[in-house]
């Protein structure tokens, strides 16, 4: 049987792991399971998966220790989404740390699957198909160059969004942007959402819903230059 891509759910409940194992094997996926993450990455050792849904609550290790491990000693880049009753971890760390989507318990079959989609949809189809938007506010920056704007810590990448120093927006929720860099040249515009908000520095954490066709190719490779395990950096100083 030819599986859609192999994921591993860590959860210290069994009914749960069993329940979001079922729904994604129902999808057509190969699902491994464990415990905690001590189970989990002796699973890894062995096993290659394309995404990882951990809890965080979990005995010997939690899932904050398991994303802290992954970003700081694996070999290759593993997505991940964090289930959460939201007061275990805060948005900023859980992006820093690696994490693309937050689900809040309790939650459906398809909160879990459409994460799962998008987190498993390369950037370029999935910046590419989002339909342009209109009416929110609008981050516009202008920089000499990439370097300099992560220099003075005015701007980081991550691999799914990038972290802003503006006044522009102070507000979690929906947000254009247009980033613009005069020596380079580069730019990046598109649509997506503020995922946290940072003060007294003003950082907002911006995660990517997004790009216009002419500005796609760049968008990707200032994403994947920036050689980041973070999904969104936690400062603009990466």
């Amino acid at each position: 049987m030819e599986y859609k891509a192999d994921i591993l759910v860590v959860d210290d409940e069994p009914l749960l792991r069993e329940i979001m194992a079922d729904w994604l094997g129902s999808e057509g996926y190969r699902v491994r399971t464990a415990q905690d993450g001590v189970e989990a990455l002796h699973i890894l050792e062995e096993n290659r998966v394309n995404l990882i849904v951990t809890d965080i609550r979990m005995p010997r290790m939690d899932g904050v220790a398991l994303l802290r491990k992954l970003k700081e000693f694996s070999a290759e880049e593993i997505p991940a989404i964090v289930v959460t009753g939201f007061a275990d971890i805060e948005r900023r760390e859980a992006y820093d740390l690696g994490a693309g989507a937050l689900i809040a318990k309790p939650f459906t079959d398809d909160d879990l699957l459409s994460a799962v989609k998008r987190m498993l949809t390369p950037r370029e189809e999935l910046w590419s198909a989002a339909p342009p938007q209109t009416g929110s506010p609008l981050l516009k920056n202008d920089f000499n160059s990439v370097a300099s704007a992560r220099e003075t810590g005015q701007l980081a990448f991550g691999r799914g969004g990038f972290c802003l120093r503006s006044k522009a927006a102070r507000a979690e929720g929906p947000v254009r942007f247009d980033l613009n860099f005069t020596k380079e040249p580069l730019r990046m515009s598109g649509h997506g959402s503020v995922r946290w908000v940072r003060t007294p520095e003003t950082e907002l954490g911006v995660e990517i819903d997004g790009l216009t066709p002419d500005s796609l190719a760049d968008g990707i490779q200032l994403t994947i230059q920036s050689g980041a395990r973070s999904y969104i950096p936690g400062t603009a100083r990466g």
